[in-house]
């Protein structure tokens, strides 16, 4: 996209055959131009704790905690990983796969994850492959069935054309706003960090820590509380506007959702050809 949006001097300084990852690339310091490179169009001024789109990096303390997924590239000037995660305020939308797991605690429906039963009378909001992959429900098969409903793939290189938003592109969301500081995975060039889902209520808050929330781990998956950053319930869109967040959708509009959408409604426009009947004043 880079070269799209007047940043071809950066889209130069990527090679693209060598890793973001300082302990994979023969060449750790190749990616440092680009991951100091703050692009302010990936920046909501709305909020303040995107720290102008340079956050910390590696640490996992209550304060500021960055979960340290992978190594950043070598800094040239010290010979030692990058201190600073770069991180954008929108996402690409996974749609309506589930974000793994039965997200049940706190009002989650536990109907969000395939591996759950759907109580009677309820409706699916979940489906196979988590994040918008072809993983399994167990997530232990890269083929398994998965399919991604929404438009952009989290790792399985999926990819959507116009021709597949059979609901129509102004009834599909594309992106949409999430919060960096609110996300452990929240990396700009690493793929953790660029989709967002659905299934996830929309502005759900994911801001607790370890330090100061029982039953928030560290360890990815977030243990038993699914109000912490470390959880897979970081992955829904957010925004430190009042009452709801903005999607951008498929045919290139803008719209402001509330927090208040009903959840089949806000499933329903995360996918691009679920056969959904959604009329514009659900939303």
């Amino acid at each position: 996209m880079l070269p799209y949006m007047e940043a071809t001097t950066v889209s130069n300084a990527l090679n693209f055959s060598v890793a973001m990852s300082g302990s994979a690339s023969v060449q750790p310091a190749a990616g440092y131009t680009a991951w100091v490179t703050v692009f302010n169009s990936w920046l909501c001024p709305s909020d303040p704790d995107n720290k102008g789109g340079k956050r910390p990096s590696g640490t996992a303390d209550a304060n500021n905690g960055q979960y340290p997924i992978g190594n950043p590239p070598i800094n040239p000037a010290t010979g030692q990983p990058s201190t600073i995660t770069p991180v954008s305020n929108y996402a690409g939308s996974f749609g309506d796969n589930y974000a793994i797991g039965m997200l049940q605690n706190g009002g989650i429906n536990p109907w969000e994850s395939t591996c759950a039963a759907i109580p009677a009378g309820q409706t699916r909001i979940g489906w196979w492959g988590f994040w918008g992959t072809t993983y399994d429900c167990a997530i232990s098969n890269a083929n398994g069935g998965g399919n991604l409903r929404g438009v952009f793939d989290y790792r399985t290189f999926q990819v959507t054309k116009i021709a597949d938003f059979t609901d129509g592109t102004s009834n599909t969301i594309a992106a949409g706003e999430v919060l960096p500081s609110q996300g452990a995975d929240n990396n700009f060039y690493m793929f953790n960090g660029s989709t967002a889902g659905v299934t996830i209520p929309l502005n759900w808050d994911s801001s607790g820590v370890p330090g100061v929330m029982p039953g928030c781990n560290v360890a990815f998956g977030g243990g038993s509380e699914w109000r912490c950053r470390f959880s897979y319930s970081n992955k829904g869109f957010k925004s430190k506007h009042p009452g709801g967040a903005n999607m951008l959708f498929g045919d290139g509009s803008v719209k402001f959702l509330k927090s208040s959408i009903n959840r089949v409604s806000y499933a329903a426009l995360g996918s691009k050809n679920g056969g959904e009947a959604l009329s514009s004043d659900t939303y």
